[in-house]
């Protein structure tokens, strides 16, 4: 028995250029369009693959279909359309994920150790353009052992930073605790400009503002919390580019940690939930003419159902 068919995505084609071409009729746009989870007005890539469900093509023979798909194959006709607009794409420009190594001595020794922030401890920064050689931040770090944080009561420790920021990384230097606790090290996420904050020879700029775990045990990082943003190009419109921009968080490591939720922060452009999921928060679509833009996210987090600082992360992306 038949289970329908896979159609490749030939250059040009919408997706009702791809709906017609492999059905016949546009009658089986929402069938074709529920069984592959996409949008009517969603842009294909090209080469990649839409299936085609016996559903689908039963409704489309209903009204015609048939006759349509074999006329199109016996004349060798592909239907592509978007040729006919003035196609927009879209691509990240500045993503600025990082990474954290220790140099610590060892246990049991506590003297000072460096905490490094940096691109070659986690996959994902994107940089287009180069990056400046120089940043509009002193990059400060706080500190306190777990045990004594108590929002808006305790003093954090000031972590000074012993060598300046390089192109993707900088270092910190850090007193180990005496009590045996976890180390909570964060940074000021409201200040003008964050830790750590790149900007590239474009003027774009973006930062990084983890919340990190450190155990006083055995003298390791485990874990670097913060947001992560993906952005997808879904259609254009009459010079316009529509986009679905998802933030999502990776779990922690450490089982004491609560995640309070993400909020939405930056923009400066319009819009609104993904109609294809209207109640999850976590997508958002937008339409966009060209020019660069800027989204982030930031999370809150409880440890043992006590507040602790807050992550952000912002990245930049360019409709051109």
């Amino acid at each position: 028995m038949e289970m329908g068919k896979n159609y490749t995505v030939k250059p040009n084609q919408s997706m009702p250029d791809v709906i017609v071409q492999a059905t016949g009729s546009m009658e089986a746009s929402i069938q074709v369009c529920a069984d592959n989870k996409v949008g009517i007005s969603d842009l294909p890539a090209v080469g990649s693959s839409y299936f085609i469900s016996n559903a689908a093509l039963a409704i489309a023979a209903g009204s015609g279909g048939n006759e349509i798909s074999r006329y199109l194959q016996q004349n060798k006709i592909v239907i592509g359309t978007l040729g006919l607009q003035t196609a927009l794409n879209m691509r990240l420009v500045l993503y600025p994920k990082l990474g954290v190594e220790l140099n610590a001595p060892g246990f049991p020794t506590r003297h000072p150790y460096s905490l490094v922030l940096g691109t070659d401890f986690s996959d994902g920064f994107v940089n287009v353009y180069d990056l400046l050689e120089y940043y509009l931040t002193s990059n400060p770090l706080y500190l306190s052992p777990e045990l004594a944080y108590h929002p808006g009561t305790s003093i954090p420790q000031n972590v000074s930073q012993v060598t300046l920021m390089t192109s993707k990384a900088a270092a910190w230097k850090l007193e180990w605790a005496s009590d045996g606790s976890y180390l909570v090290v964060w940074s000021n996420v409201d200040a003008d400009i964050p830790t750590v904050t790149f900007k590239d020879v474009n003027g774009n700029m973006a930062y990084y503002s983890p919340l990190i775990i450190l155990d006083d045990e055995i003298q390791q990082c485990i874990d670097c919390l913060a947001a992560e943003i993906t952005v997808q190009l879904i259609g254009n419109n009459a010079g316009m580019c529509t986009v679905r921009i998802e933030r999502s968080h990776p779990p922690a490591n450490w089982d004491k940690i609560g995640m309070l939720g993400m909020s939405w922060i930056g923009g400066g452009f319009d819009y609104g939930p993904d109609p294809h999921e209207p109640h999850n928060a976590n997508k958002i679509v937008a339409e966009l003419p060209a020019g660069t833009y800027t989204i982030g996210v930031r999370t809150s987090y409880s440890i043992a159902s006590v507040p602790f600082p807050d992550s952000a992360i912002t990245i930049v992306f360019e409709v051109y």
